[in-house]
């Protein structure tokens, strides 16, 4: 067989281990599919789906700093890979080198400027160092999209983070509009329970009581199992002067606590 001969036949084999990989992952079967990548790696070491497929899989086993090598190698291959990147960044960030993840989701959006999850994700970490009002920046960029299922990830993000600098009007309307957004049948689509616990919080923060267990009440009813809900309930009642309601709300919490 000649050399094109070779090379077409490697590619139909990484090709169909590319295929194997997938149902191999799906199943959870990962160092079954790590194998796979390897023998594609083999056959064609500049096959960046391989590279790729590989890094996400020894996520799956936590073995990150593994996982890193090989997206380091995709971005190697191909600089403007946005899920190399975005994976390289998750993993970074949960390490707690946050620095090193903002430096990837600028590098995807400069390729990518319009690559929402990069945004969200910066805004995410700014968030949590403290830096809100370069937070809320990243999370303006995606809203101003306009693009209703990118937009609810970012509204929480901005309300929680408004929510943080005592903004507290703002951060409800931001509860508002992401709750007018939600459309659970999208991949982007937030939690809403999640949400309006958040504006209940905001609320009890303003000293809106009333309004507050209003929507305690909403997480209650479509998450009865949440602990967290019944205990915030209860102690907004209890600001009310509401003893009775308020035990019996600590009661439900202690019950689900123990269950």
């Amino acid at each position: 067989m000649g050399l094109f001969g070779r090379k077409k036949k490697n590619k139909q084999r990484t090709s169909d281990l590319d295929d194997k990989y997938e149902s191999l992952h799906s199943l959870e079967q990962y160092e079954e599919a790590i194998a796979c990548c390897d023998e594609a790696i083999a056959l064609d070491p500049e096959h960046s789906m391989a590279w790729l497929n590989k890094g996400n899989s020894l996520i799956k086993l936590g073995k990150y700093e593994e996982s890193i090598t090989c997206y380091n190698e995709v971005i190697r291959l191909d600089p403007e890979s946005h899920n190399a990147w975005h994976n390289k960044g998750k993993i970074l960030d949960a390490l707690g080198k946050y620095e090193e993840a903002i430096a990837c989701y600028d590098e995807i959006i400069r390729f990518w400027p319009e690559f929402y999850i990069a945004w969200t994700s910066k805004g995410k970490i700014l968030q949590a160092l403290g830096k809100y009002e370069e937070a809320i920046a990243c999370y303006d960029k995606v809203i101003q999209f306009e693009d209703p299922y990118h937009s609810e990830s970012a509204l929480f993000g901005k309300g929680t983070t408004l929510f943080r600098l005592e903004r507290y009007e703002e951060a409800i309307a931001c509860y508002d509009e992401a709750i007018r957004l939600h459309n659970p049948g999208t991949i982007t689509s937030i939690d809403l329970y999640s949400v309006l616990n958040s504006k209940g919080i905001v609320f009890d923060a303003m000293g809106k009581y009333e309004e507050a267990i209003a929507c305690y009440d909403e997480v209650n009813k479509g998450v009865p199992e949440y602990l967290e809900g019944w205990n915030l309930k209860g102690h907004a009642l209890k600001k009310l002067g509401r003893e009775k309601e308020a035990e019996e709300c600590f009661a439900k919490a202690k019950k689900l606590d123990e269950s």
